[in-house]
């Protein structure tokens, strides 16, 4: 249950940004969109690739005397992997939203506004949310281990 409330919370907060970011940026045309896209997609990509690894390092240190272990025991760990995975979909989310707007005909719109321009919005929203909760996942790393 708890899961799903801080999803909630999460796509509200998404929502949020998307919307308060609609009202400071210019509408942009569908080629510039593209351009855009195609960085946000990548980048997001990448640093979703970069996730991946973290977890699958944490999660198969078989050491009995290293640190990861030491996290398992004290469960420490749990708390940080739920953290990394939760930054993994918003970066997914990052990465597919701006992918889509690339593909989709510049003249559909939705309430209004032209559709590419809303996918943009959103990825470019995920992905300020991916890093700030990548930020706090970091600075709990940084508390156990202070040589990061």
């Amino acid at each position: 249950m708890k899961g799903l409330w801080q999803m909630s919370c999460k796509l509200l907060l998404l929502l949020a940004i998307a919307y308060a970011s609609s009202k400071l940026f210019r509408t942009i045309n569908h080629t510039e969109i593209v351009g855009v896209a195609g960085v946000l997609s990548t980048v997001s990509g990448v640093l979703f690739g970069f996730i991946l690894a973290a977890i699958s390092i944490f999660s198969s240190s078989q050491s009995k005397d290293g640190a990861i272990h030491a996290l398992k025991k004290n469960n420490v760990l749990p708390p940080i992997i739920r953290r990394l995975i939760s930054t993994g979909y918003t970066l997914l989310i990052a990465c597919l939203l701006p992918m889509l707007a690339m593909f989709i005909a510049p003249e559909h719109t939705f309430f209004g506004k032209p559709t590419d321009s809303i996918l943009i919005l959103l990825g470019f929203s995920a992905f300020m949310l991916s890093l700030v909760t990548f930020s706090r996942c970091w600075y709990l790393l940084r508390n156990i281990f202070p040589s990061l």
